[in-house]
């Protein structure tokens, strides 16, 4: 559920009142806490698709895990069509397929991110929900959480991304050192401050 306004309908679909004051229920199977909310699915409209997958991935990794991935090299020029090796008119997953076979080397980063953002493409730049692109192609969400610890495992979609991290060990440090370095006003190193995160 959430709280708002029946306009909220044009980006959440059909609401129902809600058994709570002023809640709204929301589609099931569509919408899990906040990842599936549209403040943090929103783009701006001039955000490519390319970068809408990056960035949502990259948010969920580093903010949700707690696991930043290196930085590209310093002389990287990167332009759209390295992340769209196809053209525009293939699907992410497609472009993200064909990145990885003509670019191994970015991949091996990408890889630990740009999965997760896939899995959130069911929800367009305003955060409505969708099974299918402009084009009639089907959206293909579904994938492997690797390198998360106890969040691990295959998920169907954003849904399920959520759900296992919200479930897990890793997602509570996580959200335990970032609540204490919100708290304290200073970032926290996980080895010398590992006792006040706990």
């Amino acid at each position: 559920y959430t709280y708002g306004s029946q306009a909220l309908s044009a980006v959440y679909g059909m609401l129902s009142s809600g058994s709570k004051p002023g809640s709204l229920s929301l589609p099931a199977g569509q919408r899990s806490g906040f990842l599936t909310q549209a403040a943090f699915l929103f783009m701006p409209s001039t955000a490519s698709v390319p970068h809408k997958v990056v960035h949502r991935g990259l948010t969920v990794r580093r903010r949700l895990l707690c696991q930043s991935p290196p930085p590209p090299p310093a002389n990287l020029m990167p332009v759209v069509t390295d992340l769209q090796p196809l053209g525009a008119d293939a699907t992410p997953a497609e472009s993200f397929v064909a990145f990885q076979q003509s670019k191994p080397a970015c991949a091996a980063c990408h890889n630990t991110f740009q999965p997760i953002g896939l899995a959130f493409e069911e929800f367009d730049n305003m955060g409505k929900f969708q099974t299918t692109y402009s084009s009639g192609k089907p959206i293909v969400t579904s994938g492997e959480l690797t390198g998360a610890g106890d969040a691990n495992g295959t998920y169907k979609d954003g849904v399920e991304i959520a759900q296992r991290i919200g479930q897990s060990k890793i997602g509570e440090y996580c959200f335990s050192k970032q609540y204490a370095e919100f708290a304290i006003g200073r970032h926290l190193n996980a080895a010398t401050d590992a006792c006040l995160i706990r």
